[in-house]
């Protein structure tokens, strides 16, 4: 009786928890960096259910548990940033923001009562991309995921999250260089025109 117990417990922990980090990290193109978190075998993100059932994983958050999870990064100087996923809210109580040197906040939308049965992968769910944001300062961000209301009405399932950074370029040497010979040539033109 005991060994079912705990069999049990193993198991939910298994599908409802936190797992080890998954975000997978890429660089397509020199200066673009891109995080990607599926949660196929589990989640980088803290707080927020880790749900294994089903053929596609996804996190989950609920008022009657986890109403938030976050992912936190740091960045350099950016040019720009980008975060689009999949998600399933029920009700309009769901919440996404990025938080850091600069704050960003956004409504998810209700998808309707196809929540409870349905995963929030590209084809059950709906896709949010937010507008670019240009040249943000460089600091630690954090992407949250929130979701409120009386226990058991609210939900917000989200999978496949992906953050774009596009870092700010930077000048070449050469760039310098032609850059002191302009303010030289502007000085050496400023002495000639003074008079004698």
């Amino acid at each position: 009786m005991n060994f079912q117990k705990i069999a049990f417990a193993a198991l939910l922990a298994a599908s409802f928890g936190a797992a080890n980090a998954t975000v997978a990290k890429t660089t397509p193109v020199v200066g673009t960096t891109v995080y990607s978190e599926n949660f196929n075998g589990g989640s980088s993100f803290t707080g927020g259910y880790f749900n294994a059932f089903g053929p596609d994983d996804y996190m989950w958050l609920s008022a009657l548990g986890a109403t938030s999870s976050s992912y936190s990064f740091t960045v350099g100087a950016l040019a720009s940033l980008d975060v689009s996923f999949n998600y399933k809210a029920l009700g309009n109580t769901s919440t996404v923001s990025l938080t850091g040197p600069q704050n960003q906040s956004w409504n998810l939308s209700s998808t309707g009562l196809g929540f409870l049965i349905a995963n929030p992968g590209a084809n059950n769910g709906k896709a949010f991309s937010m507008a670019p944001l240009n040249k943000l300062a460089a600091g630690d961000y954090s992407l949250n995921f929130a979701t409120s209301g009386l226990a058991g009405v609210a939900g917000l399932k989200v999978d496949d999250v992906t953050i774009t950074i596009v870092a700010a370029p930077v000048p070449e040497p050469q760039t310098y260089a032609l850059m002191v010979a302009g303010l030289a040539a502007v000085g050496f033109v400023a002495r000639r025109r003074r008079p004698a």
